[in-house]
């Protein structure tokens, strides 16, 4: 009977929704554990991540993490280690390209560290090709620190030459 069938189809699609309802009701008061650590080392700010980005504990996460390396207005470099993190949602990938951005921005930069375990996901998002990738927090600070010393020697030589080119346009200016 076609009645029937239509009649066991709008109560499996009830209860389908009903399920679903439940599903966003306990997901919303459950998070998947992730730990989070954050230090400055070298001038270089490091956040340390463990466990799995998800839905339920992704934006909450990327405040902490944004909430340390603000303001991103500065120059700034930035390494994240994802040494145990076994996995990452797509906010994830959208939230490390725009710290990567807002850092790039203003002369800064963001690395990755210790992938392993997802190097995958971000070869398959083209991540890799954005952001550099190194084996281990360790080698992404050195990186960074010869990169953070040319930086800070060309800052120097700029304010050689502007101290310079003041003291000679301040030696050729007429005494009145």
């Amino acid at each position: 009977n076609i009645s029937s069938v239509r009649h066991v189809d709008h109560c499996i699609g009830f209860f389908g929704v009903v399920a679903w309802v439940k599903y966003k009701l306990l997901i919303r008061h459950m998070t998947t554990p992730i730990n989070i650590h954050t230090y400055i080392q070298r001038g270089i700010y490091v956040v340390e991540c463990s466990g799995e980005f998800d839905e339920t504990n992704v934006d909450t996460q990327f405040e902490k993490i944004f909430s340390f390396i603000e303001p991103a207005s500065q120059k700034k470099f930035v390494i994240i280690g994802l040494r145990d993190v076994d996995y990452v949602n797509s906010k994830f990938i959208g939230y490390v390209a725009d710290i990567s951005n807002r850092l790039e921005e203003h002369g800064g930069k963001l690395i990755l560290a210790d992938t392993e375990k997802i190097r995958d996901t971000l070869e398959i998002c083209w991540l890799h090709q954005i952001i550099e990738l190194f084996e281990t927090v360790k080698q992404a600070e050195d990186h960074l620190v010869a990169e953070y010393s040319a930086f800070l020697q060309q800052q120097e030589e700029v304010e050689q030459e502007e101290q310079k080119k003041a003291l000679k346009e301040s030696l050729e200016k007429p005494v009145e």
